[in-house]
């Protein structure tokens, strides 16, 4: 992943990889290896981090600003008012509510900030919402608050996930099977994919996912490092067909 980064930063395709970045490199290590990067982020400062910035100006350009936010105090108010009812949240709204409440409790600062907006979207978004622009750009958001996570917070993070993720929006596609999860990515090809340009994204990008070093085990934390590793070689076009077809499916179960 580094020697892309790397890549990215040297020749600057105009087409460049937003998670080929150092901030998603930094979202799945541990501390001492964390240091190790930093160390080599002074010595070649043009490698490139996804600014916070201006992955919000792009948020509010394609309509994904949040509305509201939230606060200690308001959390599980606000989010149980928000929950649609056909969320998979809404039969446990009460209770996911008041432990997104306790689990921002435990990080302040623009942490917390960052921490609001990936709650509001697991939560709140559901189909046929999952476009391909707000799935990329939530992962983005991830990456960007897990960089800055020492490994005590990463672990809590991840508890949290642990726990509530099937509750989440993002993971409406958990409840699939297999087969049925295939089939899905089948109807997408012979739906959506019409073009040949397409049809070759589709097919190297699947290369490149299988290809990819397995998780370690079957925890959220190690199936993310993966997605991130395999992500973080697509081309541009790989990644905007696989954010596609995983926003189709999700729109879809």
């Amino acid at each position: 992943m580094l020697q892309n980064i790397v890549k990215e930063s040297v020749h600057k395709h105009p087409s460049g990889n937003p998670f080929a970045q150092m901030n998603t490199l930094q979202a799945i290590l541990d501390d001492s290896k964390k240091d190790e990067v930093s160390k080599f982020v002074q010595k070649y400062p043009t490698v490139p981090q996804t600014s916070a910035s201006s992955l919000e100006k792009s948020q509010k350009t394609v309509g994904h600003s949040s509305p509201y936010e939230l606060t200690d105090e308001n959390t599980a108010t606000s989010l149980q008012d928000r929950i649609p009812t056909r969320h998979p949240a809404h039969q446990k709204k009460e209770e996911i509510s008041g432990e997104c409440q306790k689990l921002m409790e435990k990080f302040d600062g623009t942490k917390k900030e960052r921490l609001e907006k990936i709650l509001i979207d697991d939560y709140t978004v559901a189909p046929p919402n999952f476009t391909t622009q707000f799935l990329q750009d939530y992962y983005l958001k991830l990456n960007e608050f897990l960089s800055m996570l020492n490994d005590t917070e990463k672990d809590t993070f991840w508890g949290f996930r642990e726990a509530y993720e099937k509750y989440s929006g993002l993971a409406i596609t958990n409840s699939l099977t297999q087969h049925q999860f295939t089939q899905s990515g089948i109807n997408f090809v012979q739906k959506k994919c019409k073009s040949e340009r397409d049809r070759y994204a589709l097919i190297s990008m699947h290369m490149k996912v299988g290809s990819s070093p397995e998780a370690e085990n079957k925890s959220r934390r190690a199936n993310h490092r993966r997605t991130m590793i395999f992500i973080s070689n697509f081309d541009r076009t790989e990644i905007w067909i696989y954010f596609r077809m995983i926003g189709y499916i999700m729109n879809n179960v």
